[in-house]
């Protein structure tokens, strides 16, 4: 497997969608289930995977300067409070055990004012791999309720709905 760098670009092309706004070179950008490479193409990422090791095995992650790995699960983010200005979470909702759990670390690392892009599939595979099947945009404000928030974007962008919303400072 080839180290890709770029994606990011390429797939919001795709979308008909600019995520320049919440996604650029100067924040400093949590990939929270990056999996063997950070698609953002970005300078300032930390991607986060609780498999980083086993890819170092079938990609050299070194090969992206750009980017720090670090093995962690995203139900438990090894981050200070409100350290990250955005989160960037693609395909993940579906894979974790605790969704819910997921996305109130993101917010505990996501400082006030910062965007959280998260992106997930329309229908899931189901199974070990996937424990949940069930996503919907309305359940995942549902998860996202328990936090202050604005959302900024909801919409369907191929097989996958993307939320984006932004950490208030208070209500």
């Amino acid at each position: 497997m080839r180290h890709r760098k770029g994606g990011l670009a390429r797939r919001t092309q795709e979308w008909g969608l600019d995520l320049s706004p919440y996604l650029s070179s100067e924040r400093l950008i949590l990939d929270i289930g990056c999996g063997p490479y950070s698609l953002l193409g970005l300078p300032r990422v930390i991607g986060v995977d609780p498999l980083i090791h086993g890819y170092g095995e079938i990609v050299d992650l070194r090969r992206d300067k750009d980017t720090i790995y670090v093995q962690s699960q995203g139900e438990k983010l090894p981050f200070a409070d409100n350290y990250f200005d955005s989160i960037w979470c693609r395909n993940v909702l579906d894979h974790v055990q605790s969704p819910g759990l997921l996305i109130a670390e993101a917010f505990r690392v996501l400082r006030a004012e910062g965007y959280f892009v998260l992106v997930f599939d329309k229908e899931s595979a189901g199974g070990v791999l996937h424990p949940h099947t069930d996503l919907t945009p309305d359940k995942v404000l549902l998860f996202l309720s328990n936090f202050r928030f604005s959302v900024l974007e909801q919409r369907e962008v191929g097989t996958e709905y993307l939320t984006v919303v932004q950490k208030r400072l208070s209500d």
